[in-house]
């Protein structure tokens, strides 16, 4: 079994190749450098490299929301409680850079916060602790 290493296109990744080449003109191309990519799509090609490059930045930046610290929810002299289903809310949530407002579900609260749970547009589910005035039953 010979072991090789690649390059990602325009990306800068490494990653580790594990093969058997079939035959002494496979193990010449690779040898020389050649590249071997399969399914890729000649015609889009640079489109499809500028969406995998923002969907990778986007994955390696994307904030995280600020919830409340474990002073501020006090659950030792507030107790939380959990409903059966968790109920639908618009809420305001806090993130390093800004504010927004989303649509999510309140799954446990204290008399002054509510924990809320969100799947953000890329599938990720998201939960944060956030002040219960900044939280509207839906």
């Amino acid at each position: 079994m010979t072991f090789r290493y690649a390059r990602g296109l325009r990306l800068g990744l490494r990653f580790k190749l594990s093969i058997r080449p079939a035959s002494p003109a496979l193990e010449h191309m690779f040898e020389s450098g050649y590249s071997v990519v399969m399914g890729t799509n000649r015609r889009y090609a640079h489109h499809y490299d500028k969406l995998m490059e923002r969907r990778l930045s986007e994955i390696l930046i994307r904030p995280k929301p600020v919830s409340l610290s474990d002073a501020e929810l006090d659950v030792e002299h507030d107790p939380v409680r959990r409903p059966g289903q968790p109920i639908p809310v618009r809420a305001w949530t806090r993130y390093p850079e800004t504010s927004a407002r989303i649509e999510g579900r309140a799954i446990e609260w204290t008399s002054r916060a509510v924990h809320i749970e969100w799947t953000d547009s890329d599938g990720v589910v998201q939960r944060a602790w956030v002040w219960s005035s900044a939280v509207d039953r839906l």
